[in-house]
């Protein structure tokens, strides 16, 4: 019984050792106690610097500066702050197990640290810390650290072998600038500088000329600008080239930025044969980027690319007063109420003033004349104006009083406005309509019935029937019959010499008082054409189409109506 009792004992001696053993050896971290953090987990929010060097032999540098960390090799530029912070969190969301302590290098390739998939460097204020990340196949799910110099091995979560795949474009920070916002964008060259400004409102052009500036194109563009990112940094040896040159102003261009408080400047260089292509320096850092865009080449252009060509931006319902002086008469008009303005032509001081109403909806297209009109070139010297015609206008609304110079001619016209230093050239006036609002229009009505006037009774006469046919109601409806007025007067001249047929049409009204009133119009028609010449107390004149359809409607198209009627029921 002593002796079953003692081997047994052995056995259980020897199956606890080699439990033991194979635990140390090859001990299933799932099973193993955890440790909660490494000793260097509690020093990352210290951390300063970080080395990284990969499997291939290339390797990235960082160090954290006062307000930022930067990536100083392979190139020299600011970290993307978001990458370097997911990769501080990989490194806190480690939770190692221990494997083992080895001193033998015999179990170095077994974890896949012969040769190591990384290798990193991390430094506090006061510590380094050496890692060496391993992997023993590339399809074992566990990533394992060495400590170099505790010679202990970890299993860890495989979050940070993954993250250390990132490409090296992703660990700096793409973008050229990193200002929230832009308060003065300027670009320096041998030949000239432009220089933009924020007020607070809009965007201003101070150089190289003050043309007024379209704010949403200068804002599109300042946003360009604050997102140019970087196209690639350049090798070394692609950059030794072009280092001399960022010495010379004459090939280079300089970029600077502010928000106010802060400015960026990027010194760039035109890359021969490739347009919107740039070699960048930022800063005066070592590095050198490629940068593609066309924001620098608007920039440059911002006088011609940027400018405001609308020259007036008018609201027709806050205008006041327009008063246009031309050739030795000046016009003012001015509104009644919102269907009816006044227009007054004041000529020499012995003639009477004459006065004209004038529908509303006639000067609203005055208003939108004159916002159509754009500026075609800005000139900070007067153009030549020898030869041409002034005209003076000055407009009045709610708000300010704005007046404007125009000389033209029949090819040419350009306008100075009296709170803009440049004068304009326009792309598109023409004289002889816009003189018509300020011009006393000719009267082409011909009947205007009275306010109590009503519609009673409404005949025809025609030359094919003996009888005075009365219409119906349906064949005058929603036609201006109250309101007769001529396309044009007719001239004696313009007056058919050749057989016409005459209608006539009797138009017969009452007022409250029940007395009744005719209007007699003729009218004939040229033989084979629509033109329709009427007649009415003496005046002779052209009916506007309306009228010309509604005439046709009640003549020949009943007539064809009947001669259908006939053919079908003989």
């Amino acid at each position: 019984m002593f002796r079953f009792g003692f081997a047994f004992f052995l056995t259980l001696l020897n199956v606890l050792w080699i439990a033991l053993f194979a635990y140390q050896r090859f001990g299933d971290t799932s099973s193993s106690p955890e440790i909660h953090m490494l000793d260097f987990q509690h020093h990352l929010l210290d951390l300063q610097s970080v080395d990284i060097r990969f499997r291939d032999g290339t390797s990235m540098c960082f160090e954290k500066t006062a307000s930022e960390w930067r990536m100083t090799a392979p190139v020299n530029a600011k970290a993307h702050p978001l990458v370097m912070d997911r990769f501080l969190q990989a490194f806190l969301g480690l939770k190692p197990k221990f494997v083992l302590r080895t001193d033998s290098a015999t179990d170095l390739p077994q974890y896949g640290f012969e040769p190591p998939l990384d290798t990193l460097t991390l430094r506090t204020s006061d510590e380094t810390y050496q890692l060496t990340v391993g992997k023993a196949t590339d399809e074992d799910e566990k990533t394992y650290l060495l400590i170099p110099e505790t010679r202990e091995i970890f299993s860890v979560n495989d979050e940070l072998a993954r993250f250390l795949k990132t490409p090296l474009e992703q660990w700096y920070f793409p973008y050229l600038l990193d200002l929230a916002t832009l308060q003065t964008i300027a670009l320096e060259t041998a030949q000239q500088k432009v220089l933009l400004d924020w007020t607070g409102t809009a965007w201003s052009l101070k150089l190289p000329l003050s043309v007024p500036i379209d704010t949403q194109k200068a804002d599109a563009l300042s946003q360009q600008l604050r997102h140019m990112t970087v196209d690639r940094f350049l090798t070394d040896e692609e950059a030794q080239p072009y280092r001399q040159s960022f010495s010379d102003t004459n090939q280079t261009l300089r970029l600077i930025l502010s928000d106010g408080q802060m400015a960026e400047t990027i010194k760039l260089l035109p890359k021969e044969s490739e347009p919107h292509t740039y070699i960048a320096q930022r800063n005066n850092d070592a590095s050198l980027f490629l940068v593609k865009t066309d924001a620098v080449e608007r920039l440059l252009h911002a006088s011609k690319m940027l400018c405001e060509r609308m020259i007036f931006d008018l609201e027709f319902s806050q205008i006041c007063q327009i008063v246009c002086h031309r050739q030795g008469t000046r016009t003012i008009l001015h509104p009644l109420d919102k269907n009816e303005w006044e227009r007054s032509v004041h000529a020499e001081a012995d003639v009477p003033v004459r006065t004209q109403k004038v529908p509303a909806k006639r000067l609203q297209s005055l208003t939108d004349t004159l916002n159509m009109l754009c500026a075609k070139e800005f000139f900070p010297n007067a153009p030549n104006i020898a030869d041409k015609t002034r005209l003076d206008l000055e407009i009045t609304t709610l708000s300010n009083t704005l007046s404007a110079t125009v000389y033209y001619d029949k090819d040419t016209a350009y306008v100075k406005l009296s709170n803009q230093p440049l004068w304009m050239q326009l792309t598109s006036f023409n004289p002889e309509i816009f003189q018509t609002y300020f011009e006393l229009s000719e009267d082409k009505t011909v009947w205007k019935f009275n306010a109590d006037e009503r519609i009673v009774r409404v005949k025809l006469k025609s030359p094919f029937k003996e009888v005075i046919e009365t219409l119906n109601p349906a064949d005058y409806k929603d036609v201006p019959l109250a309101y007769l007025k001529s396309d044009r007067w007719l001239k004696t001249e313009e007056l058919p010499t050749f057989p016409t047929d005459t209608y006539t049409l009797f138009i017969t009204t009452e007022n409250d008082a029940h007395i009744p009133k005719t209007y007699e119009l003729t009218f004939s028609e040229r033989i084979g054409g629509r033109l329709q010449i009427g007649n009415y107390a003496e005046k002779k004149f052209a009916f506007t189409p309306e009228w010309i359809d509604f005439l046709f409607r009640i003549t020949h198209q009943k007539e064809q109506d009947n001669a259908l009627r006939t053919f079908l029921n003989p």
